[in-house]
């Protein structure tokens, strides 16, 4: 499996504090059946913002430690870029990273209180530019949780969706929950992924996830999300 949205750099936002804490995240999504992560730290966000060097040597220390402790997770790089007026330049000159070194998609946070009146617009002028958002867990958004037809209009726009795996559970809420729901039984979810932060709160589990999703849609949609859809993202390849 693949986990698009992972915090597991050490001593950068607010994933991992250590190198040993960050090895055995790295540790537990491979037990869970990970093989791969895009680390993705905060960019932008009113609390965390990881600058491209910051997050390179995190990246170095985690994948040499990892190989020292013979844990096969491969490690590559991102950004979950919250949303303001950086964010497009960062984009273009390569101070935020999209997924993976792809050529075309990023992780796009929005504010969790609403989504902005023109990010349609914003969506539009992003692509003029060769940048494909995937909404990071727009189910925890509160507007756009309630709101299939907006969230169906976005992604005829060509822009991806990612729900966290731990939301089809219930752990981020009941409307959370029922948005991830239906929006798998709508099909316009593209991406299941962890958003781990730790191995106790928020950990690196995607297994019991993609099997709950089964159920509702069957196993080979359900492995879509976490196989074939992620992959075309790292190869920067359209999803549909």
């Amino acid at each position: 499996m693949i986990d698009l949205h992972h915090h597991c750099l050490p001593g950068v936002d607010d994933g991992p504090e250590t190198l040993g804490e960050a090895v055995g995240q790295c540790r537990a999504a491979y037990e869970d059946g990970i093989r791969t992560v895009v680390a993705t730290p905060h960019r932008f966000h009113p609390q965390f913002d990881v600058p491209p060097d910051a997050a390179r040597g995190a990246h170095g220390a985690l994948t040499a430690a990892l190989e020292k402790e013979g844990v096969a997770l491969e490690v590559l790089l991102g950004h979950e870029v919250h949303w303001n007026e950086e964010a497009l330049p960062s984009l273009r000159s390569g101070s935020s990273f999209r997924l993976g070194g792809n050529p075309r998609w990023f992780l796009l946070e929005l504010p969790s209180s609403h989504a902005p009146a023109h990010l349609e617009r914003l969506v539009f002028d992003l692509q003029l530019a060769g940048l494909y958002p995937i909404l990071a867990h727009p189910e925890r958004n509160a507007e756009l949780a309630g709101s299939s037809p907006r969230m169906q209009a976005l992604r005829r726009q060509g822009v991806g969706v990612q729900v966290t795996a731990s939301a089809l559970e219930g752990e981020w809420g009941r409307k959370a929950q029922r948005a991830a729901e239906a929006w798998l039984k709508e099909g316009l979810v593209d991406f299941l992924a962890t958003d781990a932060h730790g191995t106790g709160r928020r950990p690196p589990r995607l297994r019991a996830a993609v099997d709950l999703a089964a159920s509702w849609i069957g196993a080979e949609a359900a492995g879509r999300l976490v196989g074939e859809n992620p992959g075309k993202v790292l190869r920067g390849e359209a999803l549909r």
